[in-house]
């Protein structure tokens, strides 16, 4: 992250985050030699990254500049990665027990050093868009970085857990994940601190992420409800969205709060709202869920139709997250199941010859638009799309097989029908999810535009 920030001029520390999501895929779903190899990869890169100054570089900037803006978040989301990479730190993996023990040391210091700046996060976070705030406040949960309610200590660490809630930085399934930041370890970061001379202030209580994601909720795009049409007078409202979805499920960790299967959920998020008509959650919940879900079908048709295969990838891994599922054995699907495997097929199509997803890029040309002469489009657009597609693709498919996230081998054809919302399919489609141009170019002979790396959609 230090040379890609000082001799590439680009974010180093989201990039690199985006690495580490790479690899944490690689090892849940991937081969022998695939989980063999990013588990390895993880061991040489962390320690060199977490030894380099230049990663926490962040941590001395203000809270109002945009450094500290920056990275702030990429760097708790970068270790919370870490800490849910199966078997990472387990010794009985490691061939060096010393460099083992230096990974080890490494991951508990960059602890120490989040729970310091947490209280200048905490206190930085009204100033961030409202997908930001719901997202740290994910992985202010997520990594223990709160005080119970009925704890006097400053720095539990999040000893206590609300109700409902999992504390995904102690899972892995080989044992190999970050010890818990119980009361005993709070202290021992709490003296690491100390050592260096900062200042930790409060941690906020259970009650302070739960008012404030609660305050927070009633600012989205899910409860304001915006029109479909809204999302398409900019290319980056799509992704506001797909951000909110992503901080209130966890990233698929726990159910959408106003799920219908899902009672009790956003009691314990905090997020108690009215409606419109004076309704409670109970009553008035469940259109939040409805409506997430037809604005996510008809956000992923469209943007399909237009091959933009990054926004694609997200509202795949929405709707998997919103609990959509594939019934195998159906005979005949409805058209948001049949959406969700075309979508899939899509994807699959993508794939160029060397594994990676995306466009590949005309460099001088990325170098010109970014006013930027050493930018890298490897590291800051193929990994990303690489990363989301490969996401996209291992979610959740059928409804008979919640463990089966590989789903269906790709399809060679596609069909893309009009939503029950109303959306207008583009003009120019037959209905047949096949444009008349596309069509006319099959048959004068011409390339697909959709090729990439043999596969055609």
């Amino acid at each position: 992250p230090g040379h890609v920030r000082d001799e590439l001029g680009m974010k180093g520390v989201k990039f690199f985050t985006e690495f580490l999501d790479l690899a944490r895929l690689a090892v849940l779903h991937g081969d022998r030699d695939a989980r063999t190899l990013a588990l390895r990869t993880l061991r040489e890169v962390l320690p060199k990254a977490l030894d380099d100054p230049r990663y926490h570089a962040w941590l001395d900037y203000a809270v109002d500049t945009y450094r500290f803006r920056q990275d702030s978040m990429s760097y708790l989301r970068a270790h919370w990665i870490c800490a849910t990479v199966p078997g990472l730190l387990d010794a009985a993996d490691v061939d060096d027990p010393q460099h083992h023990a230096a990974l080890s040391r490494g991951m508990l210091d960059w602890a120490a050093r989040i729970v310091g700046v947490v209280p200048r996060v905490w206190a930085h976070l009204p100033s961030r868009g409202v997908d930001q705030r719901l997202n740290f406040v994910k992985l202010f949960r997520a990594l223990d970085l709160y005080d119970d309610d009925d704890d006097g200590d400053e720095l539990s660490g999040g000893a206590a857990v609300p109700e409902g809630r999992t504390t995904q930085a102690h899972v892995s399934s080989t044992g190999g994940g970050v010890p818990p930041q119980s009361s005993r370890n709070a202290a021992v970061l709490a003296t690491k601190a100390t050592e260096r001379g900062e200042d930790h202030g409060r941690l906020p209580t259970t009650a302070d992420l739960a008012a404030f994601e609660a305050q927070t909720f009633d600012e989205t795009l899910i409860r304001k409800e915006q029109p479909l049409g809204w999302y398409l007078l900019s290319p980056d409202r799509p992704y506001d969205i797909t951000h909110e979805i992503f901080a209130l499920t966890e990233d698929g960790r726990r159910p959408f709060p106003f799920a219908p299967d899902s009672a009790g959920s956003a009691a314990a998020h905090g997020l108690v709202v009215v409606g419109d008509t004076g309704d409670t959650v109970a009553a008035s919940g469940e259109r939040f869920y409805r409506y997430a879900v037809d604005i996510a079908v008809d956000l992923l048709r469209y943007h399909m139709h237009r091959d933009h295969l990054d926004v694609v990838c997200e509202f795949m891994v929405n709707l998997a997250q919103l609990g959509l599922r594939v019934h195998r054995q159906s005979r005949r699907r409805d058209t948001v199941q049949d959406l969700v495997l075309a979508s899939r097929s899509y994807v699959a199509s993508r794939r160029n010859v060397d594994g990676t997803f995306g466009e590949l890029h005309d460099v001088d040309q990325i170098r010109r638009s970014k006013q930027n002469p050493t930018y890298d489009p490897v590291v800051g657009g193929t990994l990303h799309t690489t990363y989301v597609c490969l996401w996209a693709l291992t979610q959740p498919v059928w409804v008979e097989d919640e463990d089966d996230a590989r789903g269906p081998p790709p399809a060679t054809t596609w069909t893309a029908a009009t939503s029950g919302r109303g959306a207008r399919a583009p003009e120019n489609d037959t209905g047949d999810g096949v444009s008349s141009g596309r069509r006319r170019r099959r048959r004068q002979g011409e390339e697909s535009p959709s090729r990439r790396g043999g596969a055609t959609l």
